[in-house]
């Protein structure tokens, strides 16, 4: 039965303590603490700066293993965790699983899928770092907002343009929603620049509309007057 939320406070509040303790009494010391802490003189303990640091991040809430999951279809993959973690995935969609693991938890239906995850391996470690690195660069700006899955229809050629216009219309999608003047904005920069082309004088309007059937997905027009 897992601790209570009261529990689990007191619990946190005596490991930063026994940190703390530890910073202060401990690590010059011959206890028999001092055997775990080097997993019996193979490895240097922490320093008691590095120990005060270890206190401060738990205070405050900056440890927090990265636990990954690789979904296909449906289907877990791959499961790696930077720290030893209990992974419970509740599957709402139970049709055509296993009867054995499908159960009523929390009030519904789920297929029930536990492991229980190791400290990483080496390729384990080396994998969780590039991702937390292409993490932190898509958290920066790199999002898929610039992979964007884009479908570029040419909907008018300069022989077949409209009232002496060339018109472009392009379907994008973005993993985080847009507002319409949003997605205006995006269009604009990402595919005209303010200048015009060599084959067109100028543009002349841009519009956006939500896309009829995909989800997070906009239609955009551009349309140019031709340099005539």
């Amino acid at each position: 039965m897992r601790s209570s939320t009261h529990q689990c406070v007191r619990e946190h509040a005596t490991i930063i303590a026994a940190l703390r303790y530890w910073s202060r009494k401990g690590i010059h010391s011959a206890a028999p603490e001092s055997e775990i802490a080097s997993e019996g003189d193979t490895i240097d303990p922490l320093s008691e700066d590095e120990t005060n640091t270890l206190a401060e991040n738990l205070t405050c809430g900056n440890i927090r293993p990265l636990v990954v999951l690789r979904i296909n279809g449906g289907a877990i993959h791959q499961a790696i965790s930077e720290s030893p973690v209990h992974l419970v995935v509740l599957d709402e969609d139970t049709e055509g699983g296993d009867r054995s693991n499908i159960g009523e938890i929390d009030g519904d239906d789920c297929y029930v899928t536990e492991m229980s995850l190791g400290h990483p391996n080496q390729d384990d470690a080396d994998q969780l770092a590039r991702i937390e690195t292409d993490l932190e660069a898509w958290r920066e700006g790199g999002r898929l907002s610039e992979r964007v899955d884009i479908e570029c229809t040419d909907i008018g050629r300069e022989d077949q343009g409209i009232d002496g216009h060339d018109v472009y219309k392009l379907v994008f999608s973005r993993v985080d929603e847009m507002s319409e003047t949003q997605a205006r904005e995006w269009l604009l920069n990402t595919f005209h620049n303010g200048e015009p082309t060599p084959q067109f004088a100028a543009l002349s309007s841009v519009s956006v509309t939500k896309h009829p059937t995909k989800t997070a997905c906009w239609i955009g027009v551009l349309s140019y007057r031709r340099d005539v």
